[in-house]
């Protein structure tokens, strides 16, 4: 994955869950432009999905959602980037096994997927959209 200089992504690799966002579960050795987008910020991988934060504050996510790693509520795998929950003032994203948290520009940190060793923060077993952690105040 990669985000060149004009701010378009592009990825490359394995695909089988549509982890690239290029609309299709085929490999891709050479690298391919997810969407037509050139606002791209940054851009995170978990396990056979990814998410990228815009410019304009939103995160999109795509590839496999078997425990909501998406964050849209769905739980079916997407080939092509999808809004992860309706926020628009995302200032950093991360992702990692089968889960995603952002944190917005207020300093709140929400994340989604699976809760695997308590990752959601949230005492809760799974979250297909995004929850807030109980995160206790400094």
């Amino acid at each position: 994955m990669r985000i060149r200089t004009d701010d378009s992504l592009w990825c490359w690799g394995a695909n089988g869950s549509g982890q690239l966002g290029d609309g299709t579960m085929t490999q891709r050795p050479a690298p391919v432009q997810v969407g037509t987008a050139t606002d791209w910020l940054e851009v995170h991988a978990g396990t056979l999905f990814t998410c990228a934060r815009k410019a304009d504050g939103t995160v999109w996510c795509w590839g496999l959602d078997d425990r909501g790693q998406l964050g849209d509520g769905g739980g079916s795998a997407r080939l092509a980037p999808i809004q992860a929950g309706a926020g628009t003032t995302w200032v950093e994203l991360r992702a990692g096994g089968q889960f995603a948290c952002a944190r917005d520009a207020a300093g709140a940190l929400t994340c989604w997927g699976a809760p695997d060793d308590g990752a959601l923060g949230d005492g809760n077993s799974s979250s297909a959209v995004p929850v807030r952690p109980a995160v206790p105040a400094l």
